[in-house]
């Protein structure tokens, strides 16, 4: 694999993996005598590659030199060899032997699960996505997905509203903003979390890469939740992939009638978990139950780290808000008080709900903490 065309030639990924793994971090490396980087196997022209400290090469590409990428103080590139590379990583079948990797690189270690699911989610998938993330990152755990819109999307958000800790694995290099929509989320991420890859600086999104991305997403997780899935899902990959690895699989159970189920459904009977609540999930390791229930059940739920911003709302928003009041409400109570019909008002409470502003829980409706 190669990392860039250097100077008219090419660093290879075993090049800088061998370089790391020897002197540690970028900056011994580019410390060392050009006799002593010779004896490593590089030519004349790596060597001054290494050592020039231009931010750009290949400009008409405009892609970065990673030896320069990496001194800023987010960025890390970590070897197999590293202390830094993520141990329960290590154990699956092929692991990347060079992670490129943004924000809270120190978090990779810590016991994380999976939550993966269809792009074109439906609002069930939406909300429950959203939900598992929020509840299992109140215990502690760290949220482990892909980055992908929909259900992806929605587990990192639920975990950032907890002021829990999330990854996201993605296809690309990390200079690449993919896919676009989500690169405020991504922006996000590295700032609380995250975001890894094992796919050089400069690589575009291709269709081959995701399934390689998938093993990475399972191997760094105890378990992988799949939310909502056709049959033809590449959250079925991910499953097949943390079989394989020994992983736990979890599912969430959705109408027989919906294709996004279907996906679902066949893992079910395939005898992967079906859970209806985080508590189902953290039963299946001990090792975390006692602690992770506690905090459940004495947490309160967290503010947004950013609040909604309330100005942007509509005037039915605004009115459903009022209506709630700092009550837990049931619909028959909002119907009553905003004279909106209920299709109108399902509407309404289901943008609320995705944005953060209102929480259900039980059949009742009440607004998140500001």
């Amino acid at each position: 694999m190669s990392y860039g065309r250097l100077t008219g030639t090419k660093l290879s990924g075993v090049a800088l993996r061998r370089l790391l793994s020897h002197y540690g971090t970028l900056q011994r490396v580019r410390a060392q005598s050009n006799s002593s980087l010779r004896e490593n196997g590089l030519q004349t022209d790596q060597i001054a590659t290494i050592k020039n400290r231009d931010i750009r090469f290949n400009p008409a590409k405009k892609r970065l030199n990673p030896l320069n990428w990496a001194e800023n103080p987010q960025n890390r590139i970590i070897v197999f060899e590293s202390i830094e590379y993520p141990p329960q990583l290590r154990q699956i079948p092929v692991p990347p032997p060079i992670l490129f990797a943004r924000g809270r690189v120190c978090d990779l270690a810590s016991p994380s699960i999976a939550i993966v699911g269809s792009r074109r989610c439906s609002n069930y998938g939406s909300r429950n996505a959203r939900w598992m993330g929020f509840e299992l990152a109140r215990t502690g755990l760290s949220i482990c997905s892909g980055l992908a819109s929909g259900i992806d999307a929605q587990a990192h958000r639920g975990a950032l509203q907890a002021s829990g800790h999330t990854v996201a694995i993605v296809a690309t290099g990390l200079d690449q903003a993919y896919p676009l929509e989500n690169k405020r989320l991504a922006e996000e991420i590295v700032e609380y979390g995250s975001l890894v890859s094992e796919f050089p600086l400069g690589t575009a999104p291709r269709k081959e890469n995701f399934p390689r991305r998938n093993r990475i997403i399972s191997g760094l997780s105890m378990g992988v939740l799949v939310v909502e899935a056709s049959l033809r899902s590449g959250s079925l990959i991910t499953a097949r992939q943390a079989l394989e690895q020994n992983r736990e699989v979890f599912v969430i159970p959705g109408s027989i009638a919906g294709e996004q189920s279907k996906g679902c459904h066949h893992l079910i009977k395939q005898g992967a978990k079906l859970v209806e609540s985080p508590e189902e999930i953290l039963e299946d390791f001990p090792q975390l139950t006692a602690l992770s229930a506690s905090k459940l059940e004495n947490t309160p739920p967290q503010p947004n780290r950013k609040p909604p911003v309330i100005a942007k709302l509509n005037q039915m928003q605004r009115k459903i808000l009022k209506a709630i009041g700092n009550d837990q409400v049931l619909v028959d109570h909002l119907l009553s008080e905003t004279s909106l019909s209920m299709t109108k008002l399902a509407s309404e409470l289901m943008t609320l709900e995705i944005e953060g502003i209102i929480t259900a829980r039980g059949g009742r409706y009440f607004k998140q903490q500001d």
